[in-house]
């Protein structure tokens, strides 16, 4: 498969590097030992002055942890290391082989340096440094490294981890991703950084660091065309002044929660959501991030629960104890599952449970054609989903054998993060006759303006889905206030049917809960203006509506300024009676 990303082309092979740095450098099994080392005595690693220039802990795009000091590499000895040159040679013993190989890097900038294996499997290490060279240091993220890109890895952001705002839905923070938005640059001295919604549209963030499981984050700056100009120019937020001190309004703040925090499907599809309170049906007692292990209840019986660490949107759990009749004999367990294998065993002699992140655009979506697009954990529309990576935006599909095209064949898919309740979906290949044909395809997909082009041409734009409006579904209504009668209404994906009427709407804001509706020409008023409802949720599952602005024009009914106060339910509502609605 070719992947583009701007105008250069990434081949499938950069992938199987990637796996291979990650299997040398973090899984490599047992170390040589010292009776293993004849061809090491007198290198640079042992005779050095200086500590080798990529100390310290790094993580990779996919979460993989790297640990690197003189001595080691991640799970892997230093036999030899040059910074002049920002060259290492490692040694291993996977299977009880001992084997060398060398490894490059660029120099560290940003938080952020380049890793290219070039050559391994050597079984000593003077043949390992008799290879010629194979790198090229000019464009890291794009070629050099045995053709295709190097690998890259970048210190922590001082706020990795799971954190929740104000009970919302849990954000994790990766040296990445800020949840599910990309972190394109950080600054952990100047406690800043720098997200990107898309093409030139950047976001400035500035934190207080963490204290106590808390941090308070401040967005000082949103929709910069330059990144550099939102990572270098001087902060003007007041961290002394919580209240006041983010462009005249409050930090946000928020609470560190447990690593695994939010929606997860295991092999079997079901879904588990797990939060600092809850794990599925069960309730969350005390949880250590450190040790990856939870002390869980249920009708008065503990059980304890382990973890693994989250790598590319997946980890494996692991119920060591059970049925334990107080919280003291659970923390008292001495019980630990087998962490070097949890695909195939390790958990109480059975596998351990594999759970991953949900597709990443999973909900009911609007395509270009107005169309109703349904993306859930099994199915895309009339496809079922074969396979899915969120880190790379990629999914193979099949259609249904009565799909309204193509019936029985596969296709790949890419798609981009959900920005706004809005990502771009782009069918790189279809009426394949197998998984592996669809899986092996080419394709020319270019990510950087994909409402521009970039979907099998650089001149055909992606199409864009953009998510339903909240308030879709069948509801009954009546006023707030319990006065008289209740109505059917009924919200489809364009349109609300009441009194057998539609009421059509195109714009809509799930963030700002606001809808405009276009009156039908029976309607009351003058037929074809508009009114704007704005809704509030309510806690026990109904939702307030009001009439807010009324028989406008669209561009009044989009632009008025907000007037509905949904705590005053006699006055807050302009156009008249709040209204209550209860799903039927």
């Amino acid at each position: 498969m070719t992947i583009v990303r701007g105008s250069v082309k990434v081949r499938q092979g950069s992938f199987m590097r990637t796996y291979w740095l990650g299997i040398l450098l973090l899984t490599g099994g047992c170390l040589a030992s010292d009776g293993d080392r004849e061809d090491s005595s007198g290198s640079g690693a042992e005779a050095a002055q200086t500590p080798i220039e990529m100390t310290g802990v790094w993580l990779g795009d996919d979460g993989a942890r790297l640990v690197i000091n003189s001595e080691s590499w991640g799970v892997a000895e230093i036999a030899d290391y040059d910074n002049l040159a920002r060259i290492a040679y490692l040694r291993t013993k996977p299977e009880g082989q001992l084997q060398f190989a060398r490894v490059h890097w660029t120099a560290p900038a940003d938080n952020t340096v380049w890793l290219c294996v070039d050559t391994q499997g050597h079984e000593r290490l003077g043949l390992a440094q008799s290879e010629p060279a194979l790198v090229d240091r000019g464009y890291p993220h794009l070629t050099g490294c045995l053709g295709g890109p190097w690998t890259r890895y970048r210190n922590p952001i001082d706020l990795t981890g799971a954190w929740t705002h104000q009970d919302s839905e849990p954000m994790t923070i990766t040296a990445r991703y800020w949840g599910r938005r990309v972190l394109h640059a950080y600054l952990n001295d100047n406690n800043r950084a720098v997200i990107s919604n898309g093409p030139y549209d950047y976001d400035k963030l500035t934190w207080i660091d963490p204290e106590n499981g808390v941090f308070y984050l401040c967005v000082e700056r949103e929709h910069l065309a330059e990144a550099e100009e939102a990572l270098y120019s001087m902060s003007e937020a007041d961290p002394t002044d919580l209240e006041n001190g983010c462009q005249g309004e409050s930090w946000k703040r928020y609470d560190q929660t447990i690593e695994v925090a939010g929606l997860w499907r295991d092999s079997r599809g079901l879904d588990l959501r797990v939060s600092a309170l809850g794990w599925g049906p069960l309730s969350v007692v005390e949880y250590d991030n450190t040790k990856r292990r939870a002390v869980l209840e249920r009708d008065g019986l503990f059980q304890v629960m382990e973890w693994t660490q989250p790598v590319k949107e997946a980890f494996f759990s692991c119920v060591t104890d059970q049925d334990l009749e107080s919280l003291s004999a659970a923390q008292e367990s001495s019980l630990e599952a087998d962490r070097s294998d949890p695909g195939t065993g390790g958990c109480r002699d059975e596998p351990w449970r594999s759970l991953r992140r949900p597709i990443a655009v999973a909900g009911r979506w609007l395509d270009p054609f107005g169309d109703l697009i349904i993306i859930d954990g099994e199915t895309w529309h009339q496809a079922r989903i074969s396979s899915y990576d969120n880190l790379g935006g990629l999914a193979i599909t099949v259609n249904n054998q009565d799909a309204d095209r193509l019936p029985g064949s596969f296709s790949k898919r890419a798609y981009t993060p959900v920005i706004n309740d809005t990502f771009y979906h782009c069918e790189a290949a279809s009426g394949l006759a197998s998984f592996q044909d669809a899986e092996a395809a080419e394709a020319i997909i270019a990510r950087a303006a994909p409402e521009e082009g970039g979907c099998l041409s650089e001149e055909a734009p992606w199409e864009t889905f953009r998510r339903v409006v909240d308030l879709m579904g069948e509801w009954r209504v009546s006023r707030a206030s319990g006065e008289g009668t209740t109505e059917g209404w009924n919200f489809e994906h364009r349109a609300l049917l009441r009194f057998g009427e539609r009421y059509f709407y195109d714009s809509w804001s799930n963030s700002e809960r606001w809808l405009v509706l276009q009156r039908p020409d029976q309607a009351g008023g003058s037929p074809g203006n508009f009114d704007r409802y704005r809704w509030s949720k309510r806690l026990d599952g109904s939702t307030l509506l009001c009439a807010e602005v009324a028989n406008s024009s669209l561009a009044e009914a989009q632009e008025s300024p907000v007037e509905a106060n949904p705590r005053d339910l006699v006055n807050g509502c302009p156009g008249g009676d709040w209204l209550r609605m209860e799903p039927r």
